[in-house]
């Protein structure tokens, strides 16, 4: 069985890379949805994957989504 987390991001450069390297131990692979960033975050992420980390980022920054 494999383990695959989703997550929802939106401008989370301070946290994402601690989330994703201390989330990544339970997980097989991580799914990151950039729901419309506008800081360095999803920079971080694609670090991450350079890394070797599991990690798929879908570009989801569309209106329908908008977390405020």
């Amino acid at each position: 069985m494999r383990i695959t987390s989703f997550t929802m991001v939106n401008n989370e450069s301070e946290i994402i890379e601690s989330f994703i390297r201390y989330n990544y131990n339970f997980v097989d692979e991580m799914v990151i949805i950039d729901n419309g960033c506008t800081d360095n975050t999803i920079q971080i992420v694609y670090h991450l994957i350079e890394e070797g980390y599991n990690i798929t980022v879908y570009d989801e920054s569309l209106e329908a989504y908008n977390q405020y």
